[in-house]
């Protein structure tokens, strides 16, 4: 018998930040074998390559089928009923000691309460990347319970009383952790001190054999949520000249590849910008010579985003400098390891991009 079950719909063999965070917070909290709920990611994400060391160490996994990341009441139920009952069978042979709710969304969370409510699990701890009171893509989450009935009160409250139920939390940031337990709806719900909170970011995950930095190479990662912080950048690429442009390369990793194509298109950089996969954090890292790493946009009704960038650590992890491009006012700028230009401010981002351009010998550290 495990004994951890990690409840992660985001999780290996399919490559996504929530993984990767779920997998190294794993690692180091429960260094033995364990089960995993995930969902089958199957068209939804690439495979991550090279293969993420925790493979190695599931025991017992249900890939549940799933069209996309469930955020309404009815799927949430749904994935949350048809996760229950192997889990249930797996259970027969004696209940683990912790039920692991991963980063990736709400249904992970709901389904750990329940684990742990019908006694297959003795503690629970769950792990938040992003607000659950807003959705992927930083709008507010406006699901009801009872589609029928939008009085019925919001799957976002149903999710932070449970959440405050939970034996311990995990969260990524601190201001992630101050709005999350401010919440009126955590707060009605918690007994009680309420359950422990750690801020904690994963480390930097060190480059593969046979790593060689490139000098003078830009890279770039985007995801879906980080699609506009782009744009800005993209404008400020096509503003240098031939020269410049052949100076400092620039290299996309995105598993997002068809709206990051049409941006290309739009701005004149089709065929001089490569654009590759975002396969695993080891393949970002090679061939770059230097970051530029976007802050996710701000959730509606924030002036910043309180997720961490945990991607920051594999680049210096490599040895790479790091340009971030935030909102101005975000903590992530207090950090005195990387360089940080404003968020859509293509006169800063042009500045930047042209200071590295002109530079003879790769990329300067900040400061």
């Amino acid at each position: 018998m495990s004994a951890t079950l990690a409840c992660c719909w985001a999780f290996a063999p399919w490559r996504s930040e929530s993984a990767t965070s779920a997998a190294a917070w794993l690692t180091r909290a429960q260094p033995h074998p364990l089960d995993v709920v995930r969902g089958d990611l199957d068209g939804l994400a690439p495979r991550e390559q090279p293969r993420p060391a925790i493979d190695a160490r599931i025991a017992r996994s249900l890939s549940v089928p799933t069209a996309g990341q469930p955020l309404d009441a009815a799927a949430i139920t749904a994935y949350v009923e048809a996760s229950l009952r192997t889990v249930t069978d797996w259970a027969a042979t004696g209940a683990w000691e912790v039920v692991y709710s991963g980063p990736a969304g709400l249904a992970d969370h709901v389904l750990a309460a329940a684990v742990r409510e019908a006694g297959l699990a003795q503690r629970w701890t769950a792990h938040l990347r992003d607000l659950p009171t807003h959705g992927p893509g930083g709008a507010r989450h406006l699901a009801v319970l009872d589609s029928a009935d939008p009085g019925s009160g919001s799957v976002s409250d149903w999710v932070l009383g449970m959440l405050a139920g939970a034996d311990a939390l995990v969260f990524e940031t601190e201001a992630l952790a101050e709005i999350v337990t401010s919440r009126p709806a955590f707060l009605a719900a918690r007994t009680g001190s309420g359950p422990t909170v750690e801020v904690w970011q994963r480390p930097g995950q060190l480059a593969g054999p046979g790593y060689r930095p490139a000098e003078g190479t830009l890279a770039v990662a985007v995801d879906a949520q980080r699609l506009a912080r782009l744009e800005p950048v993209l404008t400020a690429y096509a503003l240098l000249s031939p020269a410049e442009q052949s100076a400092l390369p620039v290299r996309i990793h995105t598993n997002d590849a068809g709206a990051v194509a049409a941006a290309l298109r739009r701005r004149g950089l089709e065929g001089r910008i490569e654009m590759l996969g975002d396969l695993s954090p080891a393949a970002r890292v090679q061939g770059a010579g230097g970051a530029l790493v976007l802050d996710p946009p701000a959730p509606e009704g924030l002036p910043w985003s309180p997720a961490g960038v945990p991607e920051v650590a594999d680049y210096l992890a490599a040895g790479l400098p790091v340009v971030l491009v935030a909102e101005q006012d975000s903590p992530l700028t207090d950090a005195t390891t990387v360089r940080h230009i404003p968020a859509a401010h293509v006169s800063a981002t042009l500045a930047c991009l042209r200071e590295f351009a002109s530079a003879r010998s790769g990329f300067t550290s900040p400061g």
